[in-house]
């Protein structure tokens, strides 16, 4: 280049592009050459993997260095803008500091928080407490249970608490837990008649050989003879 002339924003952007100049050094050159500020956009762009790959174009850079031009791009070694918020924080939710109130003799500070509403609070509730739980309820105590309620224990008709020990001993009878004389001793004690010709004995007889009865065959077989 002639003497007096500086490189323009494409040649240095072109030296950047090939890695003749570092990003520090480009941004530098702009602002003293040329007056421009490198944008943050712009600098996105220079650390891309287009930049990287040499597929970004001078066009897209001008694009990016005019959209936030007021910015200043963030390099290394700019300085931090921090301010301690401590005491707008503490004068916020407390408000302007305030001496303590002088009370007693010789204007010494008094600290008895007995009167305090918090601490009475703490007394009442320690002297409901005291009285023991419900005292306000209008509730007559009574351990005579609800009819409706359902957890009440309610005696089962006869009828359906006999159904359901002739089911219990047929399942055990199935599952080999009552041998054959002691099922059908039980049938007899429930009124239960068992003749050679019924289907009920045909079953109990079957499954003392083979063990082929079912519950369910028992059941109606139990059906048929009225139980």
């Amino acid at each position: 280049k002639k003497q007096g002339n500086p490189p323009s924003v494409h040649e240095l952007f072109s030296m950047t592009m090939r890695d003749e100049l570092s990003m520090s050094h480009f941004a530098e050159a702009l602002h003293e050459l040329h007056g421009i500020q490198l944008t943050q956009a712009a600098a996105r762009l220079l650390s891309s993997i287009d930049a990287g790959s040499g597929r970004l174009s001078f066009t897209q850079f001008q694009r990016a260095l005019q959209e936030d031009p007021q910015e200043p791009a963030a390099l290394s070694g700019r300085p931090n803008v921090f301010n301690d918020q401590a005491k707008a924080i503490i004068t916020d939710n407390a408000g302007s500091p305030k001496p303590p109130t002088l009370r007693g003799d010789h204007c010494r500070p008094h600290t008895d928080i007995s009167g305090e509403d918090f601490v009475k609070a703490g007394q009442l509730a320690s002297k409901m407490q005291a009285l023991g739980p419900f005292q306000s309820n209008l509730v007559v105590p009574s351990n005579d249970p609800s009819i409706n309620n359902p957890l009440v224990h309610r005696q089962e008709p006869a009828g359906d608490s006999g159904r359901d020990m002739m089911r219990t001993a047929s399942r055990m009878f199935i599952s080999g837990e009552l041998d054959r004389a002691g099922y059908e001793k039980f049938l007899v004690q429930n009124g239960i008649m068992l003749t050679s010709d019924c289907d009920l004995q045909k079953l109990i007889v079957s499954h003392e050989r083979a063990g082929d009865a079912t519950f369910v065959a028992l059941s109606r077989a139990l059906a048929v003879q009225g139980h």
